[in-house]
């Protein structure tokens, strides 16, 4: 019976999220900063990381929160200066290859996220740059994959790699219009290939060296 029920709760989670008409999301994005704008039905939130601000609007109308002024900041106590350990090489390959792994559940949820959307319009250009020049033709050849979405003029997908530069950069614009049950449906399944072991024996082994 309680199976029954959990069941039952998720088959009508389901049907009403498809009943839900569709969340536009537009925005802007480089390396370090996101410019993030949902709209739905007659309410619009505004998210900007640069100046740390969100914005709410419904049927038009602005409606923001009062901060509470924050306390002065405290003086921290200098800390004397101490040579960070690195850890020792067989930590460094096995966290990379979990690096790698996770980089490629990340592209493949990119792109069942844009093809489950309705593409108004998505320009995304990656310039792949590092120190590591072997880093550099992996990532290169993992997020190659994301240029099967291009489909001009609405979606342009373009990944470059920078064997003279140490920086990598990144540059975002994009309209979609998605359903929440797919995206709730793409999430889960994305949650469930996460290899959860191998990330928590990795974080052990970093703490204990």
């Amino acid at each position: 019976m309680i199976w029954l029920a959990v069941v039952s709760g998720i088959v009508l989670v389901l049907a009403s999220l498809v009943l839900i008409p569709r969340v536009i999301l537009e925005g802007q994005t480089d390396l370090h900063h996101i410019n993030l704008t949902i709209r739905y039905l007659f309410f619009k939130l505004n998210y900007n990381s640069r100046e740390k601000a969100v914005s709410r609007q419904v049927l038009g109308i602005k409606i923001d929160r009062k901060k509470a002024p924050l306390p002065p900041p405290k003086s921290k106590p200098e800390i004397p200066f101490q040579t960070k350990q690195q850890p020792p090489l067989k930590v460094v390959i096995k966290e990379r290859r979990l690096f790698l792994d996770l980089l490629k559940i990340l592209v493949r949820t990119v792109i069942r996220l844009v093809r489950t959307a309705k593409t108004e319009w998505l320009n995304l250009n990656i310039i792949i740059a590092d120190e590591d020049r072997m880093l550099v033709g992996m990532l290169y050849g993992i997020l190659q994959p994301l240029t099967i979405i291009n489909k001009p003029p609405n979606r342009m997908v373009s990944i470059d790699a920078d064997w003279m530069s140490d920086k990598t950069r990144l540059n975002s614009q994009w309209r979609l219009s998605v359903r929440l049950f797919r995206v709730v449906w793409v999430i889960l399944t994305t949650l469930a290939s996460i290899p959860y072991r191998r990330a928590f024996k990795a974080y052990k082994m970093m703490k204990a060296n």
